[in-house]
């Protein structure tokens, strides 16, 4: 359907988004980035660019290029710092680079921001992205 969308209106940034949040799911990362490349093109100012960004972080961590992923998320926290999803990406990048302090300075920020959120869906959100 996304595809189709994007056939009739190639211009659609949000549909690059979306077909890039099924490709990281389907364990396609790099055309997950591909696809956001294009979304941010089409539309650099765009309301969701905070969780675009969020996407990128992702894609990243499953790329392993952490460096690119803190970036992707400083700039995903920059656009929008009330997107607590950046800081939970960004926990995860600094953890993996063995920063540990600041990682939990990440994860202390999302879990004030999100304090509602299950273990299990925390377990969910990070084997999503490999994390450990």
């Amino acid at each position: 359907m996304l595809t189709r969308c994007l056939e009739l209106n190639p211009n659609y940034a949000p549909g690059y988004f979306w077909l890039g949040v099924l490709d990281i799911a389907d364990g396609h990362p790099q055309s997950t980035l591909t696809l956001l490349q294009r979304a941010f093109r089409l539309s650099p100012r765009d309301g969701l660019a905070a969780v675009w960004q969020y996407q990128t972080a992702q894609a990243q961590i499953v790329l392993g290029d952490d460096e690119a992923a803190i970036r992707a998320a400083r700039a995903g926290i920059a656009i929008n710092p009330k997107f607590p999803n950046n800081y939970l990406a960004l926990a995860a990048a600094l953890a993996h680079q063995g920063h540990a302090v600041d990682a939990g300075a990440a994860l202390d920020r999302y879990y004030v921001m999100s304090p509602n959120r299950t273990i299990d869906e925390m377990l969910w959100a990070t084997q999503r992205c490999h994390v450990d």
